[in-house]
């Protein structure tokens, strides 16, 4: 009932299509843009269910348009971009300019913190799209659906990368400035149901786990990690390489 409330009361938010070009290929945005900019939400979709096997209200909530008023009702004061896929392999989304390799249905191979790859390419969308987002004091905060989520596996393991390097006093003079406020200025990170095929849903490198803990700690206290699944997923034992 709460949901269908949201879905009624958010009609008023005028959603704006935007393609545009990103360090690594161009992505599809849909975007709720706020007067007075509290913060933005990042939402990344999932794999997309045939329309005429999808009920009507599933059919409703896969609409990118709704996907970003609803994250702009969830989040007071923010304004919210849905980040479509680079490409739908029939139903599979591939965020192929996000990962560093991914199979042909999407599946990531890997995370890899090296590259900047995924920081890279959400920074140069935000400066295409909103070229005033690009200050100090907006926090960025992500959702990721489904298979969304590894588009913030990506994240976390670049930005444990950048602030391992930070810890042992390397130069980050070679990477964008973009990238690293990008990355410095995260905020809530929100995996929503997320899983795949394969494993790969979750991060489990221990190192970057490490890191990640000790930054929320010391140099990153507004980034925050949150799960939302259900016990039918998480508890499913044909499912337990959800990780």
């Amino acid at each position: 009932m709460r949901l269908l409330a949201a879905l009624r009361s958010m009609n008023d938010a005028q959603v704006m299509l935007q393609v545009l070009k990103g360090s690594f290929g161009a992505n599809k945005t849909y975007w709720v843009s706020r007067p007075v900019k509290k913060g933005i939400i990042l939402f990344f979709p999932g794999d997309q269910l045939e329309h005429a096997l999808a009920p009507p209200e599933i059919r409703r909530l896969q609409d990118p348009k709704v996907q970003a008023q609803l994250m702009a009702s969830k989040f007071a004061g923010c304004s919210s971009v849905v980040v479509m896929p680079s490409r739908l392999e029939g139903s599979f989304a591939c965020f192929d300019h996000f990962l560093n390799r991914v199979t042909r249905s999407g599946e990531p191979l890997g995370y890899q913190g090296a590259s900047l790859k995924a920081s890279s390419q959400i920074a140069s969308l935000l400066q295409a799209g909103c070229p005033t987002c690009d200050n100090k004091e907006m926090i960025y905060h992500l959702v990721g659906f489904s298979k969304g989520g590894v588009v913030l596996n990506q994240v976390l393991t670049e930005a444990a990368a950048c602030w391992e390097q930070s810890r042992n006093h390397a130069d980050l003079g070679s990477i964008p400035l973009q990238v690293t406020n990008f990355i410095r200025q995260l905020g809530e990170l929100h995996f929503l149901d997320a899983g795949l095929n394969c494993r790969g849903a979750h991060l489990t490198d221990p190192q970057v786990l490490h890191t990640l803990s000790k930054a929320m700690q010391d140099t990153a206290p507004g980034l925050s990690i949150h799960l939302h699944g259900t016990p039918r997923q998480w508890g499913k034992l044909a499912s337990i390489w959800q990780a």
